[in-house]
């Protein structure tokens, strides 16, 4: 097995023992095919909900998902990096190398999937480098990232996991603003669309 693949089985092991509600799917492999990118979205973990039960798919499906983790082995993959305190407003956080921007590409366009795909105000994602942990808050208009977090040490990513478990839906970014359309108002939509039956409505995003 790969390295980074064998990195990554032992890593689900360890982070499913303490979000025994959430599901650690294995997708590096399995991309989501329904997105409507040219290529497709492979994070190393979609992350579900146990309440889908046999709806969880064996790889990634963005409209599903919880959140999604990535994991870099060496530290020039690492986009981020944590100036001095005393620095911060004049040294930028975003790595400026190849490989670097390419990790935030990635990681980019996988929160941006499941924020297309899904009715959310922001969305998490984990950004795990060997021994250290980030954890990202998405949204329309860009992340709040934390300082790395010495996961073997530091119990923060245990109590992130902790509280995102006990927290309410609009917290997860679940937006419970919307709702199914009643049966006459979804009607009157497609008539207005010129669809015919009852083909579900084209998805869309706000």
């Amino acid at each position: 097995m790969h390295l980074r693949y064998s990195f990554v089985t032992k890593k689900i092991d360890s982070i499913s023992s303490f979000a025994l509600q959430l599901c650690f799917v294995d997708s590096h492999s399995q991309g989501d095919k329904k997105t409507r990118f040219k290529f497709k979205i492979k994070p190393d973990i979609s992350v579900y909900h146990n309440t889908l039960s046999n709806a969880i798919p064996a790889g990634c499906d963005s409209s599903l998902l919880d959140m999604h983790i990535k994991f870099k082995l060496y530290n020039f993959e690492n986009p981020f990096t944590c100036p001095p305190s005393k620095n911060r407003n004049q040294i930028a956080f975003i790595g400026p190398l190849d490989n670097q921007q390419d990790t935030l590409g990635q990681i980019g366009t996988y929160a941006a999937a499941q924020l297309i795909s899904q009715f959310c105000t922001h969305c998490f994602s984990l950004f795990i480098l060997y021994d250290t942990a980030c954890i990202i808050r998405w949204d329309r208009e860009g992340a709040v990232v934390t300082e790395p977090i010495p996961y073997n040490t530091d119990s923060s990513l245990v109590k992130f996991f902790s509280r995102y478990l006990q927290a309410p839906p609009e917290l997860h970014g679940i937006d419970t603003t919307i709702s199914i359309a009643p049966p006459d108002e979804a009607t009157c939509a497609r008539n207005a669309l010129g669809f015919s039956g009852t083909p579900p409505l084209p998805p869309c995003s706000r």
